[in-house]
């Protein structure tokens, strides 16, 4: 419909938000440094059913994780560097793991029966990088070294007295 010169256009819903600049989609937080310093998007899932990510969280790497994360452009670097990146990300998510389990939860509420079976991963992303593939953490790769060693042995006493571990 016209009138006067102006055009009316049928209702709709309008961005509102034309000039704001863009992010790559699914990143969450901070915008990637032009220095080479990382960003770890935390993403979260169910244990049970869809296996489908959702952004929880990003944390922003420093000077070591950035020699890591370039370390790893290399196959040998990926496995040589790979699991201290893994020991790292998984160490700060889970010594707060019931605060990213409950901002997920609150975040996307279809978590909420799972909150108790949640798993956690992380994807790299840095300039001049591609963004990785989602690599899955857990529990005991964030686990001080002689932790780690108790429980080893105590799942292992469990698994040959027939107990279930916690």
């Amino acid at each position: 419909c016209e009138r006067k010169g102006v055009i009316v256009m049928g209702k709709g819903k309008g961005s509102g938000r034309r000039n704001a600049p863009l992010r790559k989609p699914n990143q969450v937080g901070p915008e990637i440094p032009d220095d080479g310093t990382p960003i770890f998007t935390i993403l979260v899932r169910s244990e049970k059913g869809a296996k489908l990510w959702y952004p929880c969280g990003a944390v922003q790497g420093d000077k070591r994780s950035k020699g890591l994360v370039e370390g790893m452009q290399s196959s040998w670097g990926k496995a040589l560097y790979g699991s201290a990146l893994d020991r790292g990300i998984a160490g700060t998510v889970y010594k707060d793991g019931s605060r990213f389990a409950e901002n997920a939860v609150r975040m996307f509420p279809a978590l909420r029966s799972s909150i108790n079976n949640l798993q956690f991963g992380y994807r790299i992303s840095a300039a001049g990088m591609e963004t990785t593939k989602t690599k899955l953490i857990t529990e005991e790769m964030g686990m001080p070294f002689l932790k780690w060693i108790q429980y080893k042995v105590s799942s292992q006493f469990d698994e040959l007295t027939g107990k279930k571990s916690a």
